[in-house]
């Protein structure tokens, strides 16, 4: 995983080179921006151009606060090997929605 803050590189880019590139590195983009990627991403799939889709995260299940750190890391930690397949966020419609790892 790679978060744009911590590379110089990707920190200005716009959401549409993100979801490109990312495509490009065999990676799906975890966000809470889902309204500015959710078209980027249809698009993307009505163009048939490769994505590895959304992990959509909620503020509201997941706050960015150091309380729950710890949860959000469990979550992804617990969806990687229920996501083992390249495709298996484009598969679920192009998005999964992050939950509490349990």
């Amino acid at each position: 995983m790679v978060a744009v803050a911590e590379d110089p590189g990707l920190t200005g880019r716009s959401d549409r080179l993100h979801l490109a590139s990312m495509a490009n590195e065999r990676r799906a983009i975890v966000t809470e921006d889902v309204g500015d990627f959710r078209p980027l991403l249809a698009r993307a799939l009505r163009a048939g151009e490769p994505t590895f889709g959304l992990v959509c995260v909620s503020p509201r299940r997941f706050p960015r606060n150091l309380a729950s750190v710890g949860r959000l890391v469990a979550a992804l930690h617990a969806l990687l090997p229920a996501c083992s397949e390249e495709d298996a966020a484009v598969a679920a419609g192009g998005e999964i929605w992050l939950e509490e790892a349990g």
